[in-house]
């Protein structure tokens, strides 16, 4: 039972009762008896209740990520991702959350500063192999607010990531069934946004998001995208982060085949 005083004791959130619910739907040859949730064949969907428990934990973080400054939203989602492999970490399978994380990766960069002329003009002298005193260091890569929001939407793609991990984990272990890749409900958001983000820096990030995922069950599924996005790209940077993915999976695949 989940006790308001307790934040660490908490059911799945509904959101994630009703996707496992569809996993197990599509197995109708599954024994239902042993699910934690009642499964009606003829009414698969479930209706969600009037109020649901969200966690003050939960409630606190995802509040900070839609309306904090943008240290305050990285630090939520720091705490996300220190979370999702903790007992307590399905909480954070919550609609708000993930609804949350999308719109950090779907701010608008451009209403955020850049870096100054003062700190590209020190930061041009460091990659010319000038040395810089101690404070023109800290001054020249003090991260502006537009490299700031780029950092946490990087961030928000890893949690992203993280939580479909757990949320494959969560389904396996209370239903005995694997969600397919295409069946993570944020895996095409992230290949979108590895495609099509306009930052170079966070279409990195979100390749490297796509790497989280792996596991023997997504092998081709990730090599299928990586090779996709590798000779479409335009971006060099994104061809040769693209490939490195590639080939982590080829080296994983000749392990699997040993």
């Amino acid at each position: 039972m989940i006790q308001m005083q307790d934040v660490t004791v908490f059911d799945l959130p509904v959101e994630t009762k009703a996707y496992e619910q569809r996993i197990v739907m599509q197995n109708r040859d599954a024994d239902f008896s042993s699910y934690t949730i009642a499964y009606t064949p003829k009414k698969p969907e479930i209706v969600k209740p009037q109020t649901s428990y969200i966690s003050p934990m939960v409630m606190h973080v995802s509040e900070r990520l839609k309306n904090g400054t943008l240290k305050e939203q990285e630090s939520s989602i720091r705490t996300i991702l220190n979370s999702l492999d903790s007992s307590t970490g399905a909480q954070f399978l919550d609609k708000g959350i993930n609804d949350a994380l999308f719109a950090i990766v779907d701010s608008d960069l451009s209403q955020y500063k850049g870096p100054t002329w003062s700190q590209k003009r020190l930061r041009n002298k460091h990659y010319q192999g000038k040395k810089l005193t101690k404070e023109q260091a800290k001054k020249a890569f003090e991260l502006s607010d537009r490299e700031r929001a780029e950092v946490n939407k990087g961030l928000a793609l890893t949690a992203i990531a993280e939580s479909q991990n757990l949320l494959f984990r969560e389904v396996y272990r209370r239903t005995g069934l694997k969600p397919s890749f295409k069946d993570l409900p944020a895996v095409d958001k992230i290949v979108y946004e590895a495609k099509n983000n306009q930052s170079e820096y966070v279409k990195i990030a979100a390749l490297n998001a796509l790497g989280y995922l792996y596991r023997p069950e997504y092998l081709d599924d990730l090599s299928a995208t990586f090779s996709d996005i590798a000779k479409t790209t335009k971006s060099d940077a994104i061809r040769k982060q693209a490939q490195g993915g590639i080939d982590m999976l080829e080296k994983e695949k000749a392990k699997l085949n040993k």
